[in-house]
């Protein structure tokens, strides 16, 4: 398993309303909570935690990409529910 994941389905536009509900739908599918976000230029951050453990979710408009980066150890139930996603 790589340490990053990359996630496939992206916001349909980059209006806040729209990147909180894809924000909305991913964290319900990996069971997580947002603790904290940030935006810089084209780039959303999130850190988010999952069953105690810090993990990182960017968004890239301008790349049109979204990737999620475990902090503290991968778990492969989270990349299961994400490639389905």
């Amino acid at each position: 398993m790589d340490e990053v994941i990359i996630l496939t389905k992206l916001p349909d536009n980059d209006t806040e309303k729209e990147i909180n509900a894809w924000l909305a739908d991913v964290t319900k599918v990996i069971n997580a909570t947002v603790k904290e976000h940030e935006c810089s230029a084209d780039i959303w951050s999130w850190r988010l935690a999952i069953l105690g453990k810090h993990w990182l979710l960017h968004y890239s408009s301008l790349c049109e990409a979204a990737w999620l980066l475990p902090l503290e150890g991968t778990e492969q139930w989270v990349e299961e529910r994400l490639r389905d996603f």
